[in-house]
This record gives C-alpha cells, sequence and structure tokens, in this order.
C-alpha cells in the first residue's frame, strides 16, 4: 500500500514574543536585526513569509531565516530548512535541509528531529536509513510532534513502503528496550489492541508503564484505563487515580476528564463535586468537548 508523499508546512515554529501582543513593526525588528538580534530576524522573516505587517517577501524571508541560523537561532534552522526543502524563496537544496534540520535537531527543536527523520527515511539531501529515521521520529513524538509519532507508528506520511505490521511491533518493542518513551507508548498500543500478533493486556501494562515512568502522559493514560477496566491483571481505580493525576498534570486532557469521573463518582478514592469539576474544566479549556458538556 503506497501513501500520500510527505508535506512538510511551511509554518513559523516560535513566535516573536512569548505574550498574546503584536509583534513589534518590521521598521523596529529591521533595526534589531540590523544590530545582530538572532530572534529579531526570525521574527522579521517570519513576517515576511506570512505577509504580516507589510508585502510578502520569500526571497528576504529565506536570507534572513539564514542570517538568524548563522547566528544561532535554532528555530530559524528548521525554518530555513523547510524553505531549501520545498524550493520556496529560491532554489531547493535537500542537503541544505537536511544540514539544517539536523543544527536545529541538534538543539532539541523536535520538529527538525521529525524533518531530518523524513529525509533519512526517504534518502533525500543523503544517504539512506530507516534506524536513524525511526530514532529521530522518537526523539521528535517525545517532544510533542504528533506528525513525528505517527511516522514512528509506521502510519504517517514518511513512508515510503509498506512495513509489515509484525515487523512494526518488533520494532517498536526494540526501540522500547532502547528507552524510548514513545516507542514504549506504541507497542503498548499494539500490544492492547492485538496489532501484529497476538493480544497480551498484562504485557501492554508493562509497556504502558514504561512509557509513563519515562514521563509519557499518553502512557501514564493508557495504564491507567487497563487499571480501570482490570485488563491484563486486577482492577485498581485508586492506581488509576495517581496515574491519571500524572497525565493530567503533564496536560492530557482525557486524563483530566476521566480522573475528573473518578471524583465524581467516588471511584478508587472519596466523592469531590469540587475538584470533579475542576479537572472537568481543565480538561476542556483544552479542547476536550465532552469535558465541557461535563461542566455544563
Amino acid at each position: 500500500m503506497r501513501t500520500a508523499p510527505v508535506v512538510v508546512a511551511l509554518a513559523l515554529l516560535v513566535p516573536g514574543s512569548v505574550a498574546a501582543a503584536p509583534p513589534p513593526p518590521r521598521p523596529a525588528l529591521e533595526q534589531r536585526c540590523g544590530k545582530g538580534d538572532p530572534l529579531a530576524c526570525s521574527v522579521l522573516a517570519g513576517q515576511l513569509e506570512r505577509g504580516e505587517g507589510g508585502p510578502r517577501d520569500l526571497v528576504r524571508a529565506r536570507s534572513l531565516y539564514h542570517k538568524a541560523c548563522g547566528l544561532g537561532r535554532m528555530p530559524a534552522c528548521h525554518n530555513l530548512g523547510l524553505m531549501q526543502y520545498q524550493g520556496v524563496g529560491g532554489a531547493a537544496d535537500a542537503p541544505g535541509a537536511r544540514t539544517n534540520f539536523k543544527r536545529a535537531c541538534d538543539a532539541n527543536v523536535p520538529d527538525g528531529c521529525n524533518a531530518l527523520g523524513v529525509m533519512w527515511n526517504r534518502g533525500e539531501g543523503g544517504p539512506r536509513d530507516q534506524s536513524k529515521a525511526f530514532l529521530l521520529f522518537q526523539l521528535a513524538c517525545d517532544g510533542g510532534v504528533q506528525a513525528a509519532c505517527d511516522n514512528l507508528a509506521g502510519k504517517g506520511a514518511a513512508k515510503t513502503e509498506e512495513e509489515p505490521v509484525p515487523a512494526r511491533r518488533e520494532r517498536l518493542k526494540k526501540m522500547c528496550e532502547g528507552g524510548g518513551a514513545s516507542s514504549c507508548r506504541e507497542w503498548g498500543i499494539m500490544l492492547d489492541q492485538g496489532e501484529g500478533g497476538p493480544q497480551d493486556q498484562a504485557k501492554a501494562r508493562f509497556a504502558f508503564g514504561r512509557a509513563c515512568d519515562r514521563k509519557d502522559a499518553k502512557g501514564c493514560y493508557n495504564l491507567a484505563l487497563l487499571w480501570i477496566d482490570g485488563h491484563g491483571g486486577k482492577k485498581n481505580a485508586a492506581k488509576a487515580r495517581g496515574l491519571l493525576d500524572k497525565a493530567c498534570a503533564a496536560n492530557e486532557p482525557r486524563a483530566c476528564h476521566n480522573l475528573g469521573s473518578l471524583w465524581m463518582f467516588g471511584e478508587g478514592g472519596p466523592k469531590n463535586a469540587a475538584k470533579a469539576k475542576h479537572y472537568f474544566e481543565k480538561a476542556c479549556k483544552a479542547g476536550l468537548e465532552k469535558a465541557c458538556e461535563a461542566v455544563k
């Protein structure tokens, strides 16, 4: 089964300011960039890329991302790589894109790791090495890039050919054993659902537990569900509460919703409607619609 080609969306990774206030006008950014301020150069490049605050100028945007990257602004290296990869604002340059994605990834920019993984997986701009690609997808997935999680699980656009499901299950197991949190979670999902081999929910508990121990919120959430339902072992709603609390604190909205339900009905501990509402509201604010219904 063939997959769609990779599409890497052009977007400014890091906005010009942490606050919600509008970014500085172009003249102020021009002045700061001219004095060697890498953030100002990167923000100005983003405005030029999107046509904000004045005319769109992709050639200059690419030039300013290059300047910001050279001054040490690593998200700008990722954005420069995207423009080089797609041939925007200048000629396509796959080796250059690969170099800049690596710079970003080495500086802990997760999107850079995912993009670099795509290029290793496809052999674009350099040699092909799928083992390296999957390690990069794991890094990016652990960093919160959902597209990388899809690529890691063999379900994303980065595939060039279909990976047999049993082989994917074995790969994720080995990567989990090697220390990857997201790989443990994805392996646990396959064990829980019986993908690529027999269903083994006891082993799924083990895999989710490893993911959770490595601070993967979704792993904690999935493990909590098994404790609640008694799949793969005994039921223990009290233990599930602790796991859901950990996942909720790490901004997993489904965990907040389920934790609210446990407080509402007194499962695994006392009832407390006020605490239930608090967790429902937190999940609602994170965009979980059914939690918003619970608040009403």
